[in-house]
């Protein structure tokens, strides 16, 4: 899996250490700097990642050496069998999720989906049980690359012992549970690579300003997932590593006093269901409940037959943070207040097949009162109206973005197209996201795939 953040890991590390100079501590497992480009040097790392996850079995992954553009090549021959049909549903998806600031207005089928190939050294793949390492991105920095195949054989081994395939169809069955999965899972990875590079700088673990680290990777990750283009697929490459490694920490530093890594073990049994419970932190997610199920009956908007369903699905406090900044020109790195009562949400998106126009409708559950909604409509560079006030002026210029209330949720509804409030007047009621799908044949088509593929890489 890879990763985008890779940048701040040392830099952020020896920020943090302690000022005395340490002894330290190789223990039973040293880390033996070598470079990975000799498959000898992956060997090596996969026995000492062994000893230090404690496990009775080396694995010995297959291991590819590719070059970017053989990379390149094998994506594109992923995809290249999508029909016209599925590239402009997924292409229009993607341009409905710019209506809610999710995603460029301009964005074509194909922009992101090599993106990660210009930077990333490595990635294992659960799907295929290999790990590649792209030759040219390798460089001269070999510590960098040994760390990010350190980084790597923790999933190999997180699959060889728990099937990560597995684990996603079980616990990340929407996008932010996935989400909350993907922190549990990258966190772990995160902090074995931390434990090697705090090595190979001669300190214990114990020298370090955790939290002080982690409050720095975390606003770098923030800084980052605000300048991005494409929060969207984004939300992958930042969020999981900043905030799930603080999330994995906690449960290891309780796992060094146990026999047999209790605390860590158990995560897997009962991974994170949500953004939110891996923000609130180990200690106190099991306060964090995930209202998708109280949500789920009435998710998904009716709409007349003209109105095809392209995809949509639980977006996490993550995308909703992202929305806040680029349509309701909310300027903090995160919303905390205002996202603070939002148990669930999910966005559907429609095209009219009559006119082309595209449509978003995300429906908030939000128990903290009018928090969101106040500043949905405050912003003087807010895109959003509120539409409380019905009909509003016919004379006016078209509601491209409106907020309403309904059935105590939120809902958005963003266009286009028609005025918002037509969208919003076509709504013939509310039915599970099941039902939804299941009328329309090409909902979603190929979407998820492209939203969470680095799942397998």
């Amino acid at each position: 899996m890879t990763r985008t953040t890779a940048s701040f890991t040392t830099l952020g590390l020896f920020g943090v250490l302690a000022s005395a100079c340490a002894e330290g501590s190789l223990g039973p497992c040293p880390h033996r700097l070598c470079s990975i480009d000799d498959p000898a040097c992956v060997e090596q790392i996969a026995e000492t990642m062994a000893c230090q996850l404690e496990l009775d079995e080396v694995v010995q992954p297959t291991v590819r050496f590719l070059t970017s553009d053989e990379v390149v090549a094998e994506i594109r021959a992923d995809t290249e069998d999508r029909t016209p049909e599925q590239i402009r549903d997924i292409t229009d998806y993607f341009r409905a999720e710019s209506l809610v600031g999710l995603m460029p207005t301009d964005y074509e089928y194909g922009d992101q989906d090599t993106n990660f190939v210009d930077w990333a050294i490595a990635y294992y793949s659960p799907l295929t049980k290999e790990v590649t390492i792209i030759t040219d991105n390798i460089g001269d920095d070999a510590k960098r690359s040994y760390l990010v195949m350190v980084h790597e054989m923790v999933h190999v081994y997180q699959d060889a012992e728990r099937d990560l395939t597995a684990l996603t169809d079980e616990h990340g069955t929407t996008f932010d549970r996935f989400l909350g999965l993907r922190a549990l899972i990258e966190g772990e990875a995160e902090i074995y690579e931390s434990l090697a590079d705090i090595q190979f700088l001669g300190f214990d673990p114990d020298d370090v300003d955790w939290p002080r680290y982690f409050r720095d990777y975390q606003a770098f990750a923030l800084d980052a997932a605000a300048e991005s283009e494409a929060p969207s697929l984004d939300a992958i490459a930042y969020f999981p590593y900043a905030f799930g490694s603080e999330f994995y920490y906690e449960a290891w530093k309780e796992a060094r006093t146990q026999p047999d890594r209790g605390a860590t073990e158990a995560l897997f049994s009962a991974p994170p269901d949500s953004v939110r419970q891996v923000m609130a932190g180990y200690r106190l997610a099991h306060e964090v409940v995930n209202g998708d199920d109280r949500l789920a009956p009435h998710a998904a908007p009716v709409l007349p037959e003209r109105y095809e369903y392209l995809g949509g699905g639980h977006q996490s406090v993550w995308l909703l943070n992202a929305m806040l900044q680029r349509t309701a020109g909310h300027m903090a790195p995160w919303a905390s207040l205002e996202l603070a009562g939002v148990s669930a949400d999910h966005l559907s998106i429609f095209r009219d097949e009559e006119s082309g126009a595209l449509v978003a409708l995300w429906r908030i559950q939000d128990d903290g009162g009018n928090s969101l909604s106040d500043t949905l409509v405050s912003q003087a560079s807010t895109r959003w109206v509120d539409g409380t006030d019905g009909a509003g002026d016919p004379a006016a210029e078209p509601t491209t973005h409106l907020v309403v209330q309904v059935d105590g949720d939120l809902l958005l509804v963003a266009s286009n197209g028609p005025d918002a409030r037509q969208v919003l007047g076509q709504i013939e009621g509310w039915q599970t996201v099941e039902t939804l799908r299941a009328q329309s044949e090409r909902s979603a088509a190929g979407i998820a795939g492209m939203r969470i593929f680095a799942q397998g890489r």
